[in-house]
């Protein structure tokens, strides 16, 4: 009797195993979920979410000259702190996604001025953003028509010519290269 228990046991803790999925299997079915839940977005109706607004209001308060806007993806509280242009960004669950604020050259961590000095050195620097993510929650966030992950990142315009490059500079100085834009 006792070895039949043993054997019951083990064989259950076998059919936890089996059942769990992989990291890869996990990561991809976020992923899946994640698109789906944006493609659900897009199709949303044109006004801001009421949601959105009141949970702007329980985080910051009642502040003066909110400007709310319905982006493709988000919902967008533009304000002002400490006299810093910070837009709120708000998922469609009115979660926040995260904020982005402006900055300057000497805000990017010395390796990352160091590198796009010596390899940007033709190119104007025409704006720096900060986001800084809301890790409460998964949903990425999708700046400059292209989506990235869940982390703080800044993103550095440059500018030559008619063309202008947006690079993405991690935390630790690391840049690459995100997109280009027309103008």
């Amino acid at each position: 009797m006792a070895f039949t228990v043993t054997q019951a046991q083990s064989g259950d803790a076998l059919a936890k195993n089996d059942t769990k999925p992989s990291k890869e299997e996990r990561k991809e079915f976020k992923k899946e979920k994640r698109d789906e839940r944006t493609s659900l977005r897009k199709l949303e109706d044109n006004e801001v979410n009421y949601q959105s607004k009141e949970a702007f209001y329980s985080i910051y308060g009642d502040l003066p000259g909110v400007e709310w806007t319905k982006g493709k993806y988000f919902d967008e509280a533009i304000f002002d702190v400490e006299g810093i242009s910070t837009t709120a960004y708000f998922d469609y669950d009115a979660q926040l996604v995260g904020t982005t604020s402006e900055k300057t050259f000497a805000d990017l961590p010395v390796s990352a001025q160091n590198r796009i000095k010596k390899e940007y050195k033709d190119y104007t620097v025409e704006k720096i953003l900060f986001f800084d993510d809301n890790e409460d929650i998964d949903t990425n966030m999708v700046l400059y028509g292209g989506e990235f992950n869940d982390e703080d990142n800044y993103f550095v315009e440059l500018k030559k010519d008619n063309k202008v490059s947006v690079l993405q500079v991690t935390m630790d100085g690391l840049v690459g290269f995100f997109t280009e834009l027309e103008k």
